[in-house]
Parts: structure tokens; sequence; C-alpha cells
């Protein structure tokens, strides 16, 4: 149940931030607007900090399902996804002041995986994301501040199960970026412009064969991309990260004593994070490319698989860590070269795979996430300062 892993659904073996999160628990899924109050709101008082907790009203509540907060913007409103007790998946915004709407686009299936997945929300509160149809492709999709959804797809992108088009990140322009499954199963960049015009782009050196390829994980406000390339290596995938300027320049860039580095986040400034495997074991250590291009390698507690899913502008991180080494993850932040600081949520699990887990942070250091309890159920949290 790790976030930044891949797993079932997406088949991607490293993508987007939002498809890991949903595919690696279950969790990843009629324009119906719920208007509701929080089922729950836990406020939780902890050295200057305050943990609000939430669910969808209408999210299951058994294992794999319930409410997956994913991405915040500077005015507090979340965005993310919940599963409910059919299992069918269903976008939603959460509004600074507590409301919460449902987000199901037109085209979506109400099987089991299916449904509407929201990722990214913009400042104006425009949110972009994707729909699982009935034959189980990807389609995009983007949620107008008042609510009108606009359902797309690239050309080019496969029309298979497990194929299609998956947004992966939004900026205050309205501009989209994320990823394109072809038939083949190869991945490749896109960029929607606001207007609705879509660029296609790919790195040189990725992979063309079934699960090889570019992925787009990130865009901010000057338009640059972030994201990773999956190389072919002899049967066995070895990914490196890139940097694309509005330009067309795309800078590629590995970490030290990498086996595979996963770039996941940038801020305006253009600072890159992620992270990266070690060449000889299956841990993990989370870095942080500078806009100059060096790259600083750190564990946020020791050496233990550490995931970074976010940054802001003054350059706070936020991911999670299982350093303990219990299984169970916690929170964490971490500001410049300051030690990385812990949280967990009252309620959730101790248990493998459970645990308290941060996506997404915004300018004020406010931190979205989730938590899951020890019934492996699904809940939504925000952490201000």
């Amino acid at each position: 149940m790790r976030t930044f892993r891949f797993t079932q659904q997406s088949t991607f073996t490293g993508i987007l931030a939002a498809v890991r999160t949903l595919h690696r628990r279950k969790p990843v899924c009629s324009a119906v607007l719920l208007m509701a109050a929080l089922v729950a709101a836990a406020t939780i008082a902890a050295s200057a900090q305050t943990i609000t907790t939430f669910d969808v009203p209408v999210a299951g509540t058994g294992a794999g399902q319930g409410t997956i907060a994913k991405g915040i913007n500077t005015s507090g409103a979340i965005t993310g996804w919940y599963i409910d007790s059919d299992d069918v998946n269903h976008g939603f915004v959460r509004l600074s002041s507590g409301t919460i709407k449902a987000i199901n686009a037109s085209g979506a299936g109400t099987g089991s995986g299916q449904g509407t997945v929201a990722v990214a929300i913009s400042s104006r509160n425009v949110i972009a994301g994707y729909y699982i149809d009935s034959g189980n492709v990807y389609h995009g999709f983007l949620r107008s501040a008042g609510g009108a959804i606009t359902e797309f797809d690239v050309s080019g992108a496969g029309t298979g199960s497990k194929q299609g088009t998956l947004p992966a990140a939004i900026n205050t322009a309205g501009t989209i970026a994320g990823t394109y499954v072809d038939s083949s199963g190869v991945y490749h960049g896109f960029e929607r412009a606001s207007s609705g015009a879509i660029t296609t782009f790919d790195v040189s050196g990725a992979g063309t064969a079934s699960g090889e390829g570019t992925v787009a994980s990130a865009i901010n406000a000057s338009g640059e991309i972030a994201g990773f390339y999956v190389e072919p290596t002899g049967g066995s995938f070895a990914a490196s990260g890139f940097l694309l300027t509005p330009t067309g320049t795309i800078t590629t860039f590995n970490t030290p004593y990498q086996y595979k580095t996963y770039a996941v986040a940038l801020n305006d400034e253009g600072v890159i994070v992620g992270y990266s495997e070690f060449s000889f074991s299956a841990d993990h250590f989370a870095f942080l490319r500078s806009t100059g291009g060096a790259i600083t390698k750190f564990f946020a507690f020791e050496e233990y698989a550490d995931a970074v899913h976010a940054i802001n502008d003054a350059g706070t991180i936020a991911g999670d860590t299982n350093y303990s080494g219990s299984g169970a993850y916690e929170a964490f932040s971490r500001s410049g070269k300051s030690p990385a600081t812990t949280f967990s949520v009252s309620g959730a699990g101790t248990g493998s795979g459970q645990g308290t887990f941060a996506y997404g942070i915004n300018t004020a250091g406010s931190i979205a996430g989730t938590y899951v309890d020890s019934g492996n159920a699904y809940h939504g949290y925000v952490r201000t300062e």
C-alpha cells in the first residue's frame, strides 16, 4: 500500500503521483453535485499546527474505500477522489469553508475500479483529472471553477484497457501536463493549453516498447514541466528525470548512485523534488534539484524508504516515510536544510501499509493528504500552520 509505487490499474512502473496513490493501494474513482457537511471533522492541535480530518459523506467505509485528498491550492481548496461502497471512484473538491462537491465525468464507467479521479487544482479552483470508462480506458477532464466539465483525449492515445490520457498537474494559467499511453502501451508526455490546444513530446532516449517512454508529472507557473522517462535496459527498466522548458529544451538528469530517478514535483522557482532507487537495493532516497542543476540527496530519517510528493515556492517539501521500520507510515515536512519533522493523524492505523501520507502542500505550508486506518479505509486531512 505504498504511495509512490505504481500498482495495478495503471500498468505503469512509475507514473504520476496521483496514479500512484490510486493504483498502489486500491485507491486508485450525471453531473451530480453534493453540497454536504463533513462527516468527520476532528481538530487536533500539535505544536502550532492544526490537523482537520474529513470524509466525503457518501464514501465507502470498507477496506480500500474512503476519501483520498491529493492536491491543495493557495486558498486551501482541496481536490482528490473518493471510493464508494461499490469500489467506484468519484472526484471531489473541498472548499476552504469545508463544503464538499462531487465531480463525475459524464463518460465515466460505473464498475469497480472505474469512475472519476481528480488529481490537481489550480489557484483559480480549476481542477484536472481523468476518468476511467466502462472499457477501463483513461480520458482527461478539466473542471472549471463554476463546475463545468470538459472531457478530452490526446490524439494518439490508445483506446484499449489501461491505455488513454492521464493528466497529472495544472498551473495557474490552466495549462495541464500529463501522460498518454498509446495502443502499444508506450508512454508520451503532453501539455494542454487553456485554449484546448494539445502539444505532445518525448524525451530522446526514452524507450519505445510497452512500459517505456516519457511521463510528465508536474508543471509550474512559467510552464516548465518535470517528469521522468523509462529507458530500455535489456529487459529491466531504468528511469531518469527531465525538465522541459516552455521553449522546448529538455534537460535530463540522474542522481548519484541511482538505478531509477523519478522527478515528481516542481515549484515556481524551478526546483524539482523526487525520489531515486539505489542500484544495489530496493531502498529509496529523496532528492532535490536546484534551478542550477545541483542535486541534493537526503533521507527524512536515515536510510529508510522516503517518498516525496510535493514542494511549495518556499522550498518546503511534503512526503511520507516508514523510518520506524514497523511498516506503518508517517507524513513529514522538510524546510531548507532543516531536519525533517514527522506527524501522524489521530486515527491512522499502525499496521503495515497503514498510517499518514502527505500528497500536497500550498504556499502557506498547509499540507493535504490521506490517512489509512486500522481497517485499511482512507480518510482525508489538512494540516495548517
